[in-house]
């Protein structure tokens, strides 16, 4: 094989698609150029990932003295070493996989949902992503929304550490927030995270509190940026505790219940995925939205 020409060829079809002028086409032009050049750059990862696995397999990095494949693969192409890792481990992960391969190379799945398959389909499930890898693929590839595919590889992944008994590997660091004040001005900056269901109770109640602050600023002709809505809102609600009397803002939780699947398929209403046992402390006040099948 002429390798020397073929990549010749493909450094020749590169140039010829960027010397097409952008300002030369119309809307739906420019939208198939976008979408095809994003389908072929997820084939060619996979080509070149393939070559790269080829490459590690038959062990010629290590002839000049490399201590690893990946350290090899950065000083040839100079990339990250640690990017050169993933993509070795992507590589060999995909020669298992050839189902989700195939969706790739026929433009049915993004390189993007290769990585986010191979985020769930962690060493522990992985003997059972291979026996699922048909199903979550065609369910995957008939969803619009990337969000969606990530919910159901959630699902799935929840499902199936409750059936093999494995570990909880959904442990979040608990929320914390700081608050540091200016000496001189007195100013404050928050900065901080939340856990999903605190962020989905705290949320909630901005938002809430955002309508009236807009609905006050719109009657009394004020003008605030979204970012000044939310900072009175908080002070709203940090002034409106003092003295609260009213119920205390919940999460909205939605169960998809059927047989034997109430242990397995929670999600805030924001649509998050969060694991059945977190959910026990919140039973007594939590709204819970059910959904019968």
């Amino acid at each position: 094989m002429d390798l020397a020409h073929l990549l010749s060829e493909l450094h020749a079809a590169i140039d010829h698609v960027l010397a097409v002028p952008a300002e030369s086409l119309d809307g739906e032009q420019l939208r198939q150029l976008m979408v095809g050049l994003q389908a072929e750059r997820g084939r060619l990862d996979l080509a070149a990932g393939d070559a790269t696995a080829g490459w590690d397999t038959s062990g010629a990095w290590a002839l000049d003295g490399s201590l690893s494949a990946p350290l090899a693969v950065s000083r040839e192409t100079r990339c990250d070493h640690q990017r050169a890792k993933h993509e070795l481990r992507r590589a060999h992960r995909l020669a298992q996989a050839p189902e989700l391969r195939r969706a790739v190379l026929e433009r049915r799945l993004s390189i993007d949902h290769v990585e986010m398959f191979l985020r769930y389909a962690t060493k522990a499930r992985w003997e059972r992503f291979l026996d699922d890898e048909a199903m979550l693929v065609g369910l995957c590839e008939g969803l619009g929304l990337f969000d969606d595919c990530r919910k159901v590889l959630h699902y799935w992944a929840v499902r199936v550490d409750l059936e093999l008994d494995l570990p909880l590997s959904h442990a979040l660091t608990p929320s914390a927030v700081y608050l540091s004040r200016n000496g001189v001005t007195g100013e404050g900056v928050l900065s901080g995270s939340l856990s999903p269901i605190d962020a989905e109770i705290v949320e909630r109640e901005l938002k809430r509190l955002m309508a009236l602050v807009k609905a006050s600023d719109t009657a009394g002709g004020v003008r605030r940026t979204v970012a000044q809505r939310r900072a009175a809102a908080l002070v709203m609600m940090a002034t409106r505790s003092v003295n609260a009397t009213g119920p205390t803002a919940r999460p909205l939780i939605q169960v998809i219940v059927g047989d034997d699947t109430v242990r397995h398929l929670c999600e805030l209403g924001s649509g998050h995925v969060v694991h059945p046992t977190d959910l026990v402390p919140l039973l007594d006040t939590a709204l819970i939205e059910t959904f019968l099948f």
